[in-house]
């Protein structure tokens, strides 16, 4: 191998390496996004239990009115 060769090889390494530390920040940056997008979707799926379970109770309340008033028969 010629010094242009050998120099050229060292450069052509140099960019790898560059291009390689820039794609570990994005995928370092993906992976914080995902984890917050899964924390987030957590979230709302509690959110949707709660409402669930809130929307169970006011069922409830309703058959014990609708029977009170003999609005259904038991």
């Amino acid at each position: 191998m010629t010094a242009v060769d050998t120099e050229f090889l060292a450069e052509m390494l140099r960019a790898i390496r560059a291009d390689i530390a820039d794609l570990k920040m994005i995928v370092m940056d993906l992976s914080s996004r995902t984890t917050s997008v899964e924390v987030r979707l957590g979230q709302v799926h509690s959110d949707i239990a709660g409402q669930s379970v809130r929307l169970d109770r006011i069922d409830g309340k309703m058959d014990r009115i609708e029977r009170r008033l003999g609005l259904v028969s038991a």
